[in-house]
């Protein structure tokens, strides 16, 4: 019963959300888009060691490859020449600490993209008003939104909602954007790579009592220890918030895999040293 009432708050949360933010526009539903396999570039630093072996070994041959966030600046961008490209934080639409570095992602972008891409944000965004801060006009990016409403309640109107993109899961980390919209773009496989989220496996509170973690992408070339602010109001996360949104950074994986196998769509994680336990691995 309890979980009856629970189920019906989260669907009545959800139809007031997707009411109040328009979500019946700007959706990217299922659809046979594309077919074959999809590679995942996610940003952990096990991808130094795999991107030297794109080109090389046959798992990489005849598949398409999704990137985010400042891949871009690595070398392997231009080799690889990724048709998929997937940007989730609000870093990309306001200004924050690293202003800087996003606006010299958005001038490498239209600088050098000369071939066909599409760049996928939140619906959130807005397009125009993405477009306005992005200052992006090279034809070759095709900027693509997907409506990140979140509904996870009652699983026979989820899967429903995550094919119409009337909803999806939780987007905690745009690795997470990517492996939706590869299923929803009817790719029958999709491997992950560089998704260690082992984020809490390095958290401590240090003599300040700020909590912190260590923070590294794979182009990163030191390792930062950095008390961990919230991107939305610039506060300190308490620890009790940060191990609650990491749960449901892994529910959101968990609804991720759920919805894939309905779809008979084939989810790996690639990656040696992961957290997530959602996919299968090899």
């Amino acid at each position: 019963m309890k979980n009856y009432i629970k189920q019906t708050i989260f669907l009545l949360l959800y139809i007031c959300n997707l009411l109040s933010k328009g979500g019946f526009c700007g959706r990217y539903s299922y659809k046979k888009r594309y077919s074959g396999s999809m590679v995942i570039l996610a940003n952990g630093p096990s991808l130094k060691e795999v991107l030297p072996e794109i080109g090389v070994k046959k798992e990489f041959d005849n598949v398409e490859f999704t990137v985010m966030n400042f891949f871009a600046f690595d070398s392997a961008f231009l080799r690889i020449r990724p048709r998929f490209y997937c940007l989730a934080d609000p870093m990309y639409i306001r200004a924050d600490s690293r202003y800087e570095e996003v606006k010299k992602l958005f001038l490498f972008l239209q600088e050098k993209v000369d071939w066909d891409m599409n760049l996928y944000i939140p619906k959130g965004f807005g397009k125009k008003n993405f477009l306005r801060y992005s200052s992006l006009t090279n034809p070759y990016i095709h900027i693509v939104t997907v409506n990140a409403t979140i509904y996870e309640g009652f699983e026979c109107w989820r899967h429903w909602l995550y094919k119409k993109n009337l909803a999806m899961p939780l987007i905690s980390t745009v690795a997470q954007l990517g492996i939706y919209v590869a299923i929803n773009s009817g790719f029958q496989n999709v491997s992950l790579y560089g998704v260690e989220h082992n984020m809490i496996c390095s958290l401590f509170v240090n003599s300040e009592n700020q909590l912190c973690n260590r923070m590294e992408h794979f182009y990163d070339h030191s390792v930062v220890l950095k008390p961990i602010i919230k991107a939305d109001t610039n506060e300190q996360f308490k620890i009790t918030d940060y191990l609650t949104e990491m749960g449901a950074l892994f529910r959101g994986h968990d609804l991720l895999a759920n919805y894939a196998k309905l779809l008979d769509v084939r989810v790996t994680n690639c990656t040696t040293v992961s957290m997530i336990d959602s996919y299968d691995r090899i």
